[in-house]
């Protein structure tokens, strides 16, 4: 799904160029998400570093997302560093929806 298409598999992108370069990470030239039109899932985000040069992917696998009362949420989401060849799988085995967070759990 490289090089920013519009579409892929049936899901819509959407594109963004961040403001401002988060400060010790490298820097991301532009974001491109293609979101399930179903579930409104983020099925795949490519994050750009400057000069067009793909440098993470994160996906979400479409077969685990699950209906949490109004919200659809990916139970499994993969993120891949293209650059060094590694990668974390996140797995969400529960979660509480409709309960504030607290001020603290922002920077």
């Amino acid at each position: 799904i490289d090089g920013g298409a519009e579409e892929a598999a049936g899901a819509p992108a959407a594109e963004a160029a961040p403001e401002a370069p988060t400060s010790g990470l490298p820097e991301i030239e532009r974001v491109v998400t293609f979101v399930d039109r179903a579930t409104c899932v983020p099925l795949v985000t490519e994050l750009y570093e400057r000069g067009g040069e793909l440098r993470w992917v994160m996906s979400a696998d479409v077969a685990k997302i699950s209906r949490e009362g109004s919200r659809n949420v990916p139970r499994a989401v993969r993120l891949e560093d293209r650059e060094r060849g590694t990668w974390t799988e996140l797995s969400v085995e529960s979660i509480e929806t409709g309960k504030p967070l607290a001020d603290r759990h922002f920077s």
